[in-house]
């Protein structure tokens, strides 16, 4: 599609990038039935994961499992690209018990743009958005650098860190968005404009260092959990029916016009490689060094060979829709893949590996007995570790389905695990006035939980060890990503410190660290639905409103899309509570309470934790996820079959024989410490093993679930008082002064919002609901 294509074209919903918000939210406008574009400055960053390459952990699970419950792509992609599959918290109750998947980087971003590429009614450029366009106090479109002028009925800004985003190592400073795509001032600037607020925020990385320099004889593994557990349904319906999955996962991912194709493959599957096969995966420069320059060099430049080779392709771009530009390879070859001296096929061709002599196949054995090529090699007690694996650019064999790259949870890697030193400690003690964050350059925020290691020495100066987890980026890159060695140094301290810590001895760098700044909005401008209050149709997602994560991101993404949708189509928003998910806490808390620094999602945020549980995630939100449309049929279906299940299972057992004193024989005995329904005499054979965990942890957590269930119904009560937007505060004389001023700043839509906002207290809103009481009897009698 060319550029007069693109701006004569009507959208309903223009996305303004396409990261983890951006990818959500484009896919819930576009499949419930919205004209829908989305515009990102690199299509092979499309899904990215610029830090750590894992999705879930503690409370950021649960979003994922939201997210999947309501019909979202992230739990998905993370299951069927993982590398490493665990369970956190085991020990604990099923409140606080969370998944966490090693994702492979390269395979996560090219599943998410197969995804993106062949989804009806999405359309895909490469283009900077540099302003919002309004008349009034409603969006009308944007205006792009290349395209000019595009009109929307509603906009979503996900941008992350682009916005006015500046990359630091040390003392050096480079404009950018982070991992190898452009910052955007004016984009900045255009809200600025419209009256929004902007802050300063930082975040960081750590340093890649490539595997084959790691000494993993010294270091312990961290073995993948085996059955591998899963976010999504897709994933486990695969495991449970493997053959014939292929296509019944596409028909899962929402693909309605998915049809039988040749080899039988799904039809979809097809255009998406088509697609894809003109989108070149980044090379090692443009994915190990995302801020440019060669490891170890002096400074800091941003090279993208492709686009500065073929910007006229800016123009010409690829006539099929959906793609506006065309990516060629450091050649200038476009297509299948090319021979290389070796005749092996890079691109998207098949490449085959051979060992020293030059044999080929799976794998051929070493001095150790251990295999190579495809295979894993042993380091010592440290188990399987990817070296040997094929390399970037070497990606997926052509023929091999983009959704299904590999089994889910086939993989199982290992992660080998260390510690810094008191040594470590002491070098970036004494160079702290190099670094970034304590040398003046950065004035933002940083996120308190994911800090820097800079910030662990200050904080923590009795502190030697801190653990180190050495995690793969991807099955196709010799890349280690060190977690907890996050910093802004120096280069040269950078190695110093590195090389401090065990089995980094002599590890070489494939990228250095980097802290990253940029602007983001003061959440408390949005609604509940994340539309700016300020201006009607513009709705915000993702780092830009102050939050840190993928996760956090992709649930944010997930609402404002749909309820961009909803909106286009004049329909009720879908508004998700506090009592009902995680995504409805965090947008509570950022609506209410907005955020100094960069929010991250914790189980202790939520009132109703051991409620809003990761297991029952689809069970709790399968209203919503009936009205919107988003998760498949069979889904919902089976979901409700379950919830019925479950339903009548505990009708059964609350009936059962008397205790003497009114209750059940039955409910007190699944009511003990360590009981368990399979041990029970009275225990159906039937009953499913999901249906059978969502029984137990009723009975065991009985007494305090209806604490919780109490709370839930003030909760609601509070958040079906509604306070009028044009109310005015100071008007309220029994108020007190710093109240009215922060009610008047927040200006909250209901008086469970109000009872959040920090500084309000519980008298103030006794106040003001008696207030708005008297309101309403006055105007019915009026």
């Amino acid at each position: 599609m060319d550029v007069q294509a693109v701006c004569n074209k009507a959208f309903d919903i223009v996305v303004v990038g396409g990261g983890h918000a951006g990818c959500e939210a484009a896919l819930a406008a576009s499949r419930m039935d919205c004209r829908t574009l989305l515009i990102t400055t690199r299509l092979n960053k499309i899904g990215c994961m610029p830090c750590n390459p894992s999705v879930g952990g503690l409370a950021k699970s649960h979003l994922v499992a939201e997210i999947d419950a309501l019909g979202g792509e992230m739990g998905r992609n993370a299951d069927f690209t993982g590398l490493q599959f665990r369970t956190l918290n085991t020990s604990r109750g099923p409140a606080v018990r969370a998944t966490r998947i090693q994702c492979d980087k390269v395979l996560y971003s090219m599943r998410m743009l197969a995804t993106v590429l062949s989804t009806r009614n999405l359309t895909v450029i490469e283009d900077e958005c540099v302003g919002i366009l309004w008349h009034g106090d409603v969006a009308t479109g944007v205006k792009t650098r290349i395209h000019g002028e595009i009109e929307a009925k509603a906009v979503v800004v996900t941008t992350g860190t682009a916005l006015k985003g500046v990359i630091f190592i040390g003392h050096e400073a480079l404009q950018s968005g982070g991992d190898g795509r452009p910052g955007s001032a004016p984009l900045s600037e255009s809200l600025k404009e419209m009256g929004f607020e902007l802050r300063r925020l930082k975040t960081g990385t750590p340093p890649r260092l490539h595997v084959d320099s790691i000494d993993f004889s010294r270091l312990p593994c961290q073995p993948s959990e085996d059955p591998p557990p899963f976010f999504s349904e897709a994933a486990r319906r695969w495991r449970q029916d493997a053959e014939g999955a292929a296509c019944a996962t596409w028909h899962m991912q929402g693909g309605k016009d998915a049809a039988e194709g040749k080899d039988g493959e799904c039809a979809t599957w097809h255009k998406a490689r088509e697609l894809l096969w003109s989108v070149r995966l980044p090379n090692d420069e443009a994915f190990l060094a995302p801020v440019g320059g060669e490891a170890g060099g002096d400074r800091i430049t941003q090279r993208h060979k492709d686009t500065e080779k073929d910007g006229e392709e800016h123009e010409n771009g690829d006539e099929r829709e959906g793609v506006t530009q065309r990516h060629r390879d450091t050649e200038g070859n476009t297509g299948e893949g090319r021979e290389t001296s070796d005749g092996e096929g890079e691109g998207w061709g098949t490449q085959r590996h051979r060992d020293t002599e030059g044999n080929t196949g799976e794998g051929t054995e070493t001095s150790d007995g251990e295999g190579e090529g495809w295979g894993t090699q042993r380091h010592g007690d440290a188990g399987k570790v990817w070296n040997g694996l094929p390399r970037v650019n070497q990606a997926v064999p052509r023929g091999t389905n983009p959704f299904l790259p590999f089994a889910p949870g086939s993989q199982g890697l290992c992660v080998a695990l260390t510690h810094t030193s008191a040594k470590t400690r002491d070098i970036v003690s004494k160079h702290l006035a190099d670094s970034a964050l304590y040398g003046g350059m950065i004035s933002g925020a940083g996120a308190r939980y994911c800090p820097s290691f800079e910030d662990k020495v200050v904080k923590f100066p009795s502190h030697a060890e801190h653990h180190v987890a050495l995690e793969p980026e991807s099955l196709f890159s010799p890349s280690v990503y060190p977690n907890g060695l996050s910093n802004s140094l120096p280069r040269d301290v950078q190695e110093e410190m590195i090389h401090s810590v065990e089995g980094l001895e002599h590890a070489r760098f494939l990228q250095y660290a980097y802290a990253i700044e940029y602007d983001s909005i003061d959440s408390r401008e949005l609604r509940a639905t994340l539309e700016s209050k300020r201006i009607h149709g513009l709705f915000f997602a993702g780092q830009t409103n102050g939050t840190s994560g993928y996760e956090e991101a992709a649930a944010q993404g997930l609402v404002a899309g749909v309820n961009a949708a909803l909106a286009v189509k004049g329909l009720p928003p879908m508004v998700i509570s506090r009592a009902e998910a995680y995504i409805g806490v965090m947008i509570d808390d950022l609506i209410t309470k907005g955020t100094d620094e960069p929010y991250r999602m914790f189980t202790s945020r939520a009132e109703r934790r051991l409620s809003l549980r990761q297991d029952n995630a689809k069970l709790r939100l399968l209203t919503h996820a009936r009205e919107i449309g988003l998760a498949s049929g069979k889904q919902l279906d089976d979901t409700e079959r379950l919830a019925e299940e479950v339903r009548q299972e505990i009708e059964r057992i609350d009936g059962g024989p008397s205790d003497g004193s009114g209750g059940s024989v039955w409910s007190r005995a699944m009511s003990r410490p360590g009981a368990t329904y399979r041990s029970m005499p009275f225990a159906k054979p039937s009953l499913s093993p999901e249906a059978i965990e969502q029984v137990e942890i009723h009975f065991r957590y009985r007494g305090y679930l209806a604490q919780e269930d109490r709370l839930a119904e003030k909760m609601a009560r509070d958040a079906s008082v509604y306070i009028p937007a044009e109310i005015d505060y100071n008007a309220i004389s029994a108020l007190r002064y710093e109240s009215r001023e922060k009610l008047a700043r927040v200006r909250p839509e209901t008086l469970r919002q109000a009872s959040r906002i920090p500084g309000v207290n519980p008298a103030d809103i006794a106040v003001l609901d008696i207030w708005l009481h008297r309101q309403e009897k006055l105007k019915r009698k009026g």
